[in-house]
C-alpha cells in the first residue's frame, strides 16, 4: 500500500512512522553529537528538520513510490554501520565491509542525487580502446581488471595498467556525447546533470 494511499477517507488517526536519518559527516553543531537526524514518513509529508518535508509523493524508493511496507522494515532497522549514538567506531568499517545492514537509501526530492552529489562509482572494463600497456596486461592478466584484492603488492606493470585504465574511464566522462558536445559545465553538480541525461534511463535521469 503507498502512503499517500493510507486512510483515503481520512477517517482514522494520522499515521507517523518514525525513523532515524544517518548522517554522519555532517557539520551541523545539533547534529554532530549525535551522527542522526530524526526523520519522519507520513502520508501527506516525508522528510527530516535536515532534509526539510517534501510531499510523499516527491520521494522514490528504488524509482517507485514510498510504500507502507518500507517505512514499516525501515523504522523497524536495528543495525546499519552507522546508527546514531549507537555506532561503533571500531566496528564501522567492518560492517560496511561484510554490508551488516538494515537500513534503506532514499532518494530526496529535487536533489535526485545531482543538486547535490554524494559520490560517483566507476566501474572499470577492457573495451580494446585502451593504451598497449593495458591491452598487454589484459592478454597475460585475463581477470584484469577484477583481478582479486587480497594481493595487494602490484608489481611496477600491474600498477601502471590499472592507474592508466583509471584515467582513460574518467577521461571518458568529458566525452562531448557526455556533456552535450563541447559544452563545459560550470560546476561539478551541473557535469553530474548532464551525465545523468545521457547515461540514466529517462526515469533516473
Amino acid at each position: 500500500m503507498k502512503l499517500t494511499n493510507i486512510n483515503p477517507q481520512d477517517t482514522a488517526p494520522y499515521h507517523l512512522i518514525n525513523t532515524a536519518l544517518n548522517v554522519p559527516s555532517s557539520q551541523g553543531p545539533a547534529l554532530r553529537d549525535r551522527d542522526c537526524d530524526f526523520f519522519l514518513f507520513s502520508k501527506k509529508w516525508t522528510g527530516s528538520p535536515s532534509t526539510g518535508y517534501p510531499g510523499t509523493s516527491d520521494w522514490k524508493a528504488n524509482g517507485k513510490d514510498l510504500d507502507l511496507a518500507t517505512a514499516m522494515a525501515v523504522s523497524g532497522a536495528a543495525v546499519s554501520s552507522h546508527m546514531g549514538l549507537a555506532s561503533m567506531p571500531t566496528l564501522i568499517a567492518l560492517l560496511t565491509l561484510l554490508n551488516v545492514r538494515l537500513g534503506f537509501w532514499i532518494k530526496k526530492p529535487s536533489a535526485a542525487g545531482l543538486d547535490n552529489p554524494l559520490l560517483l562509482y566507476l566501474k572499470l572494463s577492457v573495451a580494446g580502446n585502451e593504451s598497449e600497456i593495458i591491452k598487454r596486461h589484459r592478454i597475460n592478466n585475463p581477470d584484469f581488471p577484477h583481478q582479486t584484492t587480497l594481493d595487494q603488492f602490484f608489481d611496477q606493470e600491474q600498477f601502471e595498467a590499472y592507474r592508466q585504465l583509471g584515467v582513460h574511464a574518467a577521461e571518458g566522462l568529458f566525452l562531448p556525447a557526455l556533456t552535450n558536445n563541447h559544452t563545459k559545465p560550470n560546476t561539478v553538480p551541473a557535469w553530474f546533470v548532464n551525465l545523468a541525461k545521457n547515461l540514466l534511463e529517462p526515469e533516473n535521469a
